[in-house]
Order: C-alpha cells, then sequence, then structure tokens
C-alpha cells in the first residue's frame, strides 16, 4: 500500500472496452503510465493498454473564446491548431501558423481543410471541428463583410490571397486583413489512412496536434506538472514542454486504436425528423448530436469501426415543472447497420430507456467492423413529447492497422 503525493493530477483512463477507470496520474516515462488507483496502489502498465488519458476538469471548451482572441487551422487529417497566421512560404503554397506555446508550423495548403482568422463576434464557430461535409465544389474565401468568392485558391501570401473564382477570367488578390475563414477543397484524410504517426494531444485551448517518437522527436513524457512532446509538422521538430494544466486529454496510438467523433462523420435522416406537424431535424453541434423522437438516423463509419459509445440524456428546456418533465420518455436504440438493420435486437441489447427517474444513461453497441451505424429514437409514454435527446461525447473506437510497440507512438 502506497500513500499518493499531493501533486498527483486526477484523470481517467479508458480502455479499448471504452470502460472509464478513474486513477490519480503520477507520471508517464518510457511507454509506462505510473498511477494510484482506488485502492491507492501505485501502479504501473503500458500505454498500449489504453486508448485514452483525459484530464479530470480540464476540456476544450476554452475553444471558442481562443478562437475569437486568435485563429484556428484545421487540416485534413484532424488536426487543429489555436494561433496566427504569420505569412507564408515562398512560392505560396503554404501557410506559416504559429501557437503560442508549440511554435510555428508550415502548412501545405494541400493539407488544410479550413482556415480561421480575423474572427468577429459568433464567426469563430467556422472554426471549430464540424461535421464532414463532404468536400466542397472549390475553395471558399469568406470576408468579414460577408462576401464569399468560391473557386480555386491560388496562392497565398503574407498579407494576401489570390483565388481565381469560378466564373471569372482573372484572379482575384484579397487583402487578408479583410478575410474572415478559407475553406479549401481538400478531402478529409479517411480515419484508418491518418499518414501522421504519433499520439494525439488535445489542449484545453482547442488544438489537436500529433507527436512522439515516431516521427522523430522525443516519446512523450509527463513529470510533475509538465507534459514534454514533440509535435509533429512544427518547423522546429524539436520537443515542447506544456503545463500539465493545459492539457486535456491524449490518445495513445500504441494500442493500434484510434477514437473518432460520431458526429463528424457522414449522417443521413432515413426516418422521422418531425412530431405534431413541426420539423424536427438532428443537429450536430458542439455539444453533441440533438435528436427529437420519433426518428431514425444512420451514420457511416471509418474502415475497422469495432465499438461505439455515447452518454445519451434527456435534452430539456429549463423551468419545466414536475409534472412537465414527466412526460418526457423515449427509448434509445444504437445497433449496426444501415436503414434494414434489425431494431428489436437493438432494443433489447444496444437500447436505453430515458425519464424522469433516470434522466441519462451509456448508450453503447458492438460494431465489429461494419460500415454503418443505425441510432433510432422511439416514443414511449405519451407519444413524442418532450422526447429530445443529446448525445455527448459519441465516440467510435476504430482498429488501425500495423499498430507499433508499446512506445506511446505508433504509425496510425
Amino acid at each position: 500500500m502506497a500513500t499518493p503525493a499531493a501533486a498527483l493530477t486526477p484523470a481517467t483512463l479508458l480502455t479499448p472496452e471504452l470502460e472509464a477507470r478513474s486513477i490519480n496520474l503520477s507520471g508517464l516515462s518510457g511507454g509506462t503510465l505510473s498511477y494510484f488507483d482506488d485502492d491507492r496502489r501505485l501502479t504501473r502498465s503500458p500505454v498500449g493498454d489504453f486508448v485514452r488519458l483525459r484530464l479530470d476538469d480540464r476540456t476544450s471548451a476554452g475553444a471558442d473564446v481562443e478562437a475569437q482572441a486568435r485563429g484556428v487551422i484545421e487540416l485534413v487529417d484532424g488536426q487543429r491548431i489555436v494561433g496566427r497566421w504569420s505569412g507564408a512560404s515562398r512560392d505560396g503554397e503554404a501557410i506559416l501558423w504559429t501557437h503560442p506555446t508549440l511554435g510555428r508550423f508550415t502548412l501545405g495548403l494541400d493539407d488544410v481543410r479550413r482556415v480561421v482568422m480575423n474572427t468577429v463576434a459568433g464567426s469563430a464557430a467556422e472554426g471549430r471541428a464540424l461535421p464532414d461535409l463532404g468536400t466542397p465544389a472549390g475553395d471558399t474565401v469568406g470576408l468579414l463583410n460577408g462576401d464569399r468568392f468560391v473557386g480555386f485558391i491560388v496562392a497565398v501570401a503574407d498579407e494576401s490571397v489570390t483565388i481565381q473564382p469560378d466564373g471569372a477570367d482573372g484572379e482575384l488578390t484579397l487583402d487578408r486583413a479583410n478575410i474572415a475563414m478559407l475553406r479549401l477543397a481538400n478531402p478529409a484524410t479517411p480515419a484508418h489512412e491518418v499518414a501522421v504517426s504519433g499520439d494525439l494531444v488535445e489542449l484545453v485551448d482547442g488544438s489537436r496536434v500529433r507527436g512522439g517518437g515516431n516521427i522523430g522527436g522525443e516519446p512523450l513524457t509527463i513529470r510533475a506538472d509538465t507534459l514534454r512532446f514533440t509535435p509533429a509538422l512544427t518547423d522546429a521538430m524539436q520537443p515542447v514542454d506544456v503545463a500539465l494544466d493545459q492539457v486535456a486529454q491524449i490518445d495513445f496510438a500504441a494500442s493500434g486504436l484510434r477514437l473518432v467523433e460520431l458526429g463528424g462523420q457522414p449522417m443521413t435522416t432515413v426516418a422521422g425528423g418531425s412530431a405534431f406537424g413541426l420539423e424536427l431535424l438532428p443537429a450536430v453541434e458542439p455539444r453533441g448530436i440533438r435528436l427529437h423522437a420519433p426518428v431514425t438516423v444512420v451514420f457511416d463509419l471509418p474502415d475497422g469501426a469495432q465499438r461505439f459509445i455515447s452518454r445519451a440524456a434527456l435534452d430539456l428546456p429549463a423551468g419545466l415543472s414536475d409534472q412537465q418533465t414527466r412526460l418526457a420518455d423515449v427509448l434509445v436504440s444504437a445497433v449496426p447497420g444501415g436503414a434494414e438493420a434489425s431494431l428489436p435486437a437493438a432494443s433489447e441489447s444496444g437500447g436505453v430507456r430515458l425519464f424522469v427517474d433516470r434522466t441519462w444513461s451509456m448508450l453503447r453497441s458492438e460494431l465489429g467492423g461494419a460500415d454503418q451505424l443505425r441510432i433510432e429514437l422511439d416514443p414511449m409514454r405519451h407519444g413524442p413529447i418532450l422526447d429530445r435527446v443529446l448525445l455527448e461525447d459519441a465516440m467510435i473506437l476504430l482498429e488501425l492497422p500495423d499498430p507499433g510497440p508499446d512506445s506511446g507512438d505508433a504509425n496510425p
């Protein structure tokens, strides 16, 4: 029996079975986590035994504030970096982007999906990790005054962006000071083919960057209150020290598994979406996926999908009386497959019922490599009155090819 030190960090480990384990983190070195378990015993485990390390009470909820103060660049492989535009390469084919802690990145236009800069009130939402809307018909430059130009971005410069608008005879050069956002017509890298190796580190400012030993840098280490790692794609390719209170979570690649957000996958409404003559369509929002019974949605899944998990909760308006709250009663089911999936099986083994005495529950489904996930909301007593549900932290666990050794750094 050991006694935890005062400097321990409360955290949660997520296993490949998507079971959460509360710990007090002591450190990370050589691909081994040191922590105290619920029985206050010091335990050492390889990071390959876990999918995610989440630092308790630290989320990326501050991403909007950071984005408004600075900007956000999002890459085709899912990395996103809060920071500032710092110029462009001489050939006009890359953006220079600087994060205040991680340093400067040189990011080729072919690797960029979205850039938000010069934000005004409300426009920072453009920079959030949004659902995949498919590859747009052309590049887009959005101006602060609301104007948009769609076409092909020819080049970027330190203080301007040049685009060939669709249907125009010539190119148009726009002052960077007037630009709110860029959206490039680059397809997202499939989750199972992500080219950048390393663990995925998410900071509380909303940045998500990969790093670790397999990209030529040092393996991740945590000592006292500091995380040290080598961010991928930085110009210096040198390890950086990040205060642990600025780290939200770390996804370990050594397990050969990867978590991806369900809300980022293509979604189709195959039934329902209205009640009492009102249109109540499903919506993917920063807080999660909002649904109103009766409805059936189907998500297309990446290759290698093994498990689904989400916190399903009643999504009721504030100020309801107890009598009104009791009208909410809905069955939420999740089952692998598309519109033809068998719902009785989902209702028996993959469904949860939400009502006044159980306002939330974990929703799980074994996917076994399925290429689609069907989610259905069925009204129970009282019909579809207030049968609103929010799916929070909806995640898909992927089994990726060729996992590396249990070093904390593996090719995804």
